[in-house]
């Protein structure tokens, strides 16, 4: 199956609930491109699973992801889900769902790009956007940045129930999973930081002028709490942490390229495709 990508400018004043509706349509239609089967497809939800996935699986080990519209008249919302169970509208499921991006997410003097990228074989997808500023050292921010990938099994972890192994991980650091559970063995959406070689929360890896570290881009852990009980979660398949002295879009690594942006923002990588289609 492909591996897909798309990038849309907006000019000031653009990115409205319009706006936020056609990206809505522009992310189903990517979707589909990168060869996820789509199990929900209406006017407001969308659910997809990986390509080859029977309608209806679901395991720990299993991504599943959904969108869903919210437009309240000049108003309007998109929210991504990480699904454990049948579809993101059965009772039964456990959801966590997300903010991903609105009609006020961009002031309306600022001028807006979209990338967006997924691999339907693979499982994954992500969306990040940014703004210029000139008072951030890369001269952008980000405004929206969230990557929905698996995080590994190690080969003695062989233990189903304890948590899903797959999620949503914002660009500021939380990682958001379908389910763990707690000391009770109580299952619920479950939402956690991560950490990496570089440090914990965001942002780490700043480098001074003198320092003796070269450019790196490092994986990504998940960090727990007590309420997933004999659970070890590996690192994230999908997404890597950075150094400073990254440039916006620079291949950090064959097949992955880096976002920069503001004083407060963690310059991350994400795979991508060879090029990515303007829309």
């Amino acid at each position: 199956m492909p591996r897909i990508g798309f990038q849309k400018e907006y000019a000031p004043g653009e990115f409205g609930a319009a706006a936020v509706q056609g990206l809505f349509t522009l992310l189903k239609e990517g979707f589909a491109e990168a060869g996820f089967a789509v199990q929900i497809d209406t006017a407001s939800d969308f659910d997809v699973l990986p390509a080859g996935v029977a309608a209806g699986t679901f395991d720990d080990d299993t991504p599943h992801w959904a969108l869903r519209l919210d437009g309240q008249g000049s108003f309007a919302a998109l929210y991504a889900r990480v699904v454990f169970g049948l579809n993101a509208l059965d009772q039964q499921a456990r959801v966590n769902e997300q903010w991903l991006i609105d009609s006020y997410a961009v002031p309306n003097d600022q001028a807006f790009t979209l990338w967006f990228a997924a691999d339907g074989r693979e499982g994954w997808w992500w969306l990040h956007g940014a703004i210029a500023d000139p008072a951030s050292p890369s001269g952008l921010s980000f405004r929206v940045g969230l990557a929905a990938t698996k995080s590994r099994r190690y080969a003695s972890d062989r233990y189903p129930g304890l948590c899903a192994r797959y999620g949503l991980r914002d660009a500021w650091g939380t990682f958001h999973v379908a389910y763990g559970c707690d000391p009770g063995g109580n299952r619920s959406p479950q939402s956690m930081q991560t950490w990496s070689p570089l440090g914990n929360g965001t942002p780490v890896g700043k480098r001074h002028a003198a320092s003796p570290l070269p450019r790196m881009a490092v994986p990504v852990f998940p960090a727990p709490g007590s309420w997933i009980t004999a659970c070890v979660m590996g690192e994230l398949d999908h997404v890597l942490a950075l150094t400073s002295g990254y440039a916006q879009l620079e291949e950090v690594v064959p097949g992955w390229i880096g976002f920069v942006g503001g004083e407060w923002d963690q310059p991350y990588a994400v795979p991508a495709p060879a090029s990515f289609i303007v829309k």
